[in-house]
């Protein structure tokens, strides 16, 4: 019974568990916390165990119970107890004022479940101040948009209008006023930023938008989206937030607008009805613009070829098929296309053949319903320069290569004995790493296509040299992949032959922490099997999610793994796990040193912890950031203080010492 002088009451959920935790840090201020500061939310998931039937009939949703406090006074250590539903399978987060000591995911709470001892950091700060007409209170929600689990918070602005949300994690926020269509958008890069949103105004707002283009582009077969965005100081995009809603066409000025739409920083979107991507333009919006929008069309006429004949019937994808900039233009029977691209210069195009419906047939892509037509299989033509000449019109010739590689994709069925054939597998064919910076960068580096339902694959326009082939697949709930191999095409102009066969693969998950045991999002992780042969070595990578936890599949039966870490402001660094010890914990060290060393084609580095990788790989790999070249060296940064070997060929290797804040060099 709730009494009516009562304006809360504190609920006891049944069966009731502990979440107990030790709070280092106290140092820092957390022994100042009072429990009113104190909680733990959750995210109820479901139940399990062998109690499911008995369980209460808890909905999904949010649960929080209030927490105690026990201190010592001569220790500099916190206890928390906080109560909670004792057998639920849940997500947990605890709050503790501006103090964040951990997030865990799918932890299950039980009679006493004791996180032992964890690291009370101070968290990022999101705060801005509301501008209502009447003064009063406003109640805002604030909840995490790049999360596995999403956890959301409500607060009230104070006497002075403004709102603040604390202890918060890195990561990409937004923020919105409660029953109101009100949203802004917030990017933590740290657990020490803090964003001031500034004013926040209600939504009464018009944006309105010309485009201003050539007499041969249609304004009606135009499409605008406005998309929320975050930029640094230099002006780049560091975060995108949801499309807003369509805008309204005024028919007399031809303009497009937005209504009530939060001032902000925006990047308008250009497209058109046929499915093309034109363009983005950066909006600064104060909450009553217009805006006008050049739009430099330039009309192209063009021929595609394939040896020595015309190719016809293909698509050319300025831009790419998939790509931020994109524009689609048909070939006819004699490979000759037209139309127009929104800009002259340099355009990365792919190639693949036209749909079976169009219309009309000739000239250039003209269907509003594409009808879920899917580019396939899609060739690299490179990068085209596109140049306008003096009567204003750019000419175009694409040569693409005779040559290419076919074959058939296999996997070995240990129920038959048999070798069968796959359908449906993705190949990928690439220039070998090491190669890369000897290429010409405006040539294509890989091709891709789809095994048919006999296995066979075939893909053309690849010029002559050496190239890696691998297969990928899923078949039921397993993964397939088959080792990169090494085919070459020549200058004959015929097709290279390369069978492929895959084998069964298995996942391995882990995790990565920081030192005060957070979860570390977005580290790339480099893992490669130990105790198998020859290609199946092979490595494999990905990147760590928001629960710093990353999925990885490779070959069944290897008995150790090799396992590389890095992080930009981290230090990366190696460990060997044997798979049979269970779950995987790599802690990333938050000091780094650097090392200079001889450019070398064959170079590797060792880490403290005995992996070796090719130093050109891990700078191909999204690396440049770490390993840049200076004078014919390498500088390479982010690594973990420790006793590092590098090899500049197999025979010639040296141990340096990595020290934090400092720079090591390798003798020549």
């Amino acid at each position: 019974m709730v009494l009516a002088d009562r304006s809360e009451v504190a609920l006891v959920l049944v069966p009731a568990g502990t979440v107990r935790l030790e709070l280092r840090g106290a140092d820092r201020g957390v022994a100042l916390l009072s429990e009113d500061h104190v909680g733990i939310v959750g995210r109820v998931d479901g139940v399990h165990g062998p109690s499911v039937a008995a369980a209460p009939p808890f909905d999904p949703g949010n649960y929080r119970g209030r927490c105690e406090i026990e201190r010592a006074p001569d220790e500099r250590w916190v206890r928390v107890n906080c109560p909670f539903a004792r057998g639920l399978w849940t997500d947990l987060e605890v709050l503790l004022g501006p103090f964040i000591p951990f997030r865990r995911s799918a932890a299950t709470v039980s009679d006493r479940a004791d996180f032992g001892v964890v690291e009370a950091v101070r968290g990022g700060v999101v705060a801005g101040r509301f501008q209502r007409d009447d003064g009063g209170s406003s109640r805002f929600f604030l909840r995490r948009m790049d999360a596995s689990s999403e956890f959301a918070r409500l607060v009230w602005t104070d006497n002075s209008n403004v709102v603040r949300f604390e202890g918060l994690h890195p990561g990409d926020y937004e923020m919105g006023r409660v029953s109101s269509a009100d949203t802004w958008s917030a990017s933590l890069g740290s657990l020490y930023d803090a964003v001031d949103l500034g004013d926040l105004y209600p939504s009464r707002t018009r944006l309105a938008v010309s485009v201003l283009t050539q007499s041969f582009v249609r304004g009606d077969e135009l499409s605008l989206r406005l998309q929320p965005v975050g930029r640094s100081e230099d002006g780049g995009v560091y975060r995108r937030g949801r499309m807003v809603g369509a805008p309204s066409r005024d028919p007399g000025s031809g303009e497009w607008i937005w209504r009530n739409v939060p001032p902000g920083s925006y990047e308008l979107h250009i497209g058109d009805r046929f499915g093309n991507r034109l363009g983005r333009e950066p909006v600064e919006f104060f909450g009553d613009d217009r805006v006008i929008v050049e739009l430099d069309a330039v009309p192209i006429q063009g021929e595609i070829r394939q040896g020595r004949g015309a190719l016809a019937d293909a698509m050319v994808w300025f831009g790419g098929a998939w790509g931020v900039e994109r524009t689609a233009l048909r070939s006819g029977e004699d490979g000759r296309f037209g139309g127009w691209l929104p800009r002259a210069g340099h355009w990365f195009v792919e190639v693949s053949p036209a749909p079976s419906h169009c219309d009309p047939c000739e000239g250039e892509w003209e269907t509003g319903d594409w009808g879920g037509f899917t580019p396939h299989p899609l060739r690299e033509a490179g990068v085209i320069e596109v140049d306008v000449e003096g009567d204003g019109i750019a000419r175009v010739k694409i040569e693409l290569a005779a040559g290419g590689i076919e074959g058939r994709v296999f996997r070995y069925s240990p129920t038959t004995g048999v070798h069968e054939v796959v359908a449906g597998a993705h190949v990928s064919v690439r220039v070998p790493t090491g190669e890369l910076e000897q290429r010409d960068p405006r040539l294509p580096a890989s091709w891709r296509a789809t095994s048919d339902v006999e296995g066979r694959f075939s893909i053309a326009g690849i010029p002559e040299g050496d190239f890696e082939v691998r297969a990928t697949a899923r078949a039921d709930s397993e993964e397939l992949r088959s080792p990169w191999i090494v085919a070459n095409v020549s200058k004959s102009a015929k097709m290279t032959e390369a069978d492929l066969h895959m084998e069964e693969q298995e996942r391995v998950s882990l995790s990565v922490l920081s030192p005060g045991g957070l979860p570390i999002d977005g580290a790339q992780v480099f893992a490669r099997p130990v105790g198998t042969v020859g290609a199946h070595r092979a490595a494999v990578g990905g990147k760590t999610r928001a629960d710093g936890t990353a999925n990885l599949w490779l070959p069944s039966g290897a008995p150790q793994l090799e396992v590389l870490v890095r992080k930009r402001g981290m230090g990366m660094a190696g460990w060997r796990f044997d798979l049979e010890q269970g779950p995987i914990e790599i802690v990333l060290p938050d000091l780094s040193g650097s090392l200079r060393a001889p450019v070398t084609g064959s170079g590797t580095l060792t880490s403290p912890g005995g992996v070796r990788w090719d130093t050109a790989h891990l700078r191909a790999i999204d690396g440049v950031w770490q390993i840049d070249v200076e004078d014919n060296e390498y500088v390479i940064g982010a690594l973990a203080p420790g006793r590092w070997t590098c090899c500049l060929s197999e025979h010639d290797c040296e141990q340096v010492d990595v020290t934090p804040w400092s720079e090591s060099r390798v003798s020549r």
